[in-house]
């Protein structure tokens, strides 16, 4: 299990994937939460686009870390 704290928990990351795409938080309710997690490493011009490529084509973590241009490190895990 991964432990996500700090502002980068569940709930932010949820708001930001409706956000950031501007859909209702049903219409990506198709994200896995380990989607959602890997996401938290995207950097916010290329969040968008990779939230939709990982809905439509159920990317899994992995895949989505390596589509990432540039890297966004999260250093408020624990």
């Amino acid at each position: 299990m991964i432990l996500v704290t700090g502002p980068r928990n569940a709930l932010y990351l949820r708001t930001k994937t409706s956000i950031m795409t501007e859909q209702q938080f049903s219409n990506h309710a198709r994200l896995r939460m380990g989607q959602i997690v890997a996401l938290r490493f995207a950097p916010d011009d290329e969040f968008v686009a990779l939230a939709d490529k990982a809905a439509t084509e159920g990317l899994s973590p992995k895949e989505i870390k390596q589509l990432i241009q540039r890297w966004k490190g999260d250093y408020r895990r624990i």
